[in-house]
């Protein structure tokens, strides 16, 4: 998560967005480099994701798929040298960023749960 709120610091520090805004480019501009993240247009959206820096984040289960939406607050200076917020919502598939580490040796087994227990990702090399 902390990785994925870093990349979205950056992104919007360093996107120009042109006469065209943030939503034209911005989506294909962040998938160069954090591939695991998806922007989404939140007109399209409807979570009561509240937004803030750091982000807020939501796991919401959505067709047999966990995903973490992520609900940025960023101020942005201008080229007149005032402060810009840009509100953006970032989703990244649970199963496929936590998946990435299964593939490291010191882990036996990943296993990451809701507040209530329940196995949200669980995978394991070894069979546990």
């Amino acid at each position: 998560m902390n990785n994925f709120h870093q990349a979205i610091d950056n992104a919007l520090e360093s996107f120009d967005p042109g006469s065209r805004g943030i939503s034209i480019n911005f989506p294909a501009y962040v998938k160069l480099f954090a591939p695991d993240l998806e922007i989404i247009d939140s007109a399209e959206v409807d979570l009561g994701l509240k937004f803030g820096d750091p982000p807020r984040v939501k796991v919401v289960l959505d067709e047999g798929k966990h995903y973490l939406y992520l609900g940025y607050s960023h101020g942005v200076e201008t080229s007149g040298g005032e402060r810009e917020i840009k509100h953006v919502i970032a989703r990244a598939d649970i199963e496929a960023a936590v998946g990435t580490l299964s593939s490291h040796p010191e882990f036996d087994a990943i296993a990451l749960l809701d507040d209530n227990g329940r196995a949200i990702v669980q995978q394991s090399t070894t069979g546990v």
